[in-house]
């Protein structure tokens, strides 16, 4: 039977390296939302200048500019798919506040 006081110490370093890890995606986490509220300002802009001039708010041409890059950007096939469904999400709540805005 294996020792009980190494299986615990490794456990503990995983819990370690784990937490570090964790530590890094809040940090990353943090830059994504203040990214977001940035996107989120502009959309409003976009959606103020869209009611003013008649724009409908749909751009069918523009949301696919957007999945097409993610391709370039990302270089891998598996996770672009992923990230194309994190923008298919952001596109319909922009869509949303573009709406909402007088």
């Amino acid at each position: 039977m294996k020792n009980p006081e190494i299986r615990k110490s490794s456990i503990n370093k995983s819990n370690k390296k784990i937490e570090l890890y964790r530590g890094k995606i809040n940090r990353l986490d943090r830059k994504l939302i203040k990214l977001i509220l940035k996107r989120i300002k502009k959309v409003k802009i976009i959606g103020s200048i869209k009611k003013s001039e008649g724009i409908s708010i749909n751009n069918e041409k523009r949301e696919n500019e957007i999945l097409k890059a993610i391709d370039r950007i990302s270089r891998n096939p598996d996770l672009s798919e992923h990230i194309k469904t994190i923008y298919k999400t952001i596109f319909e709540i922009s869509k949303k506040i573009e709406k909402e805005e007088p």
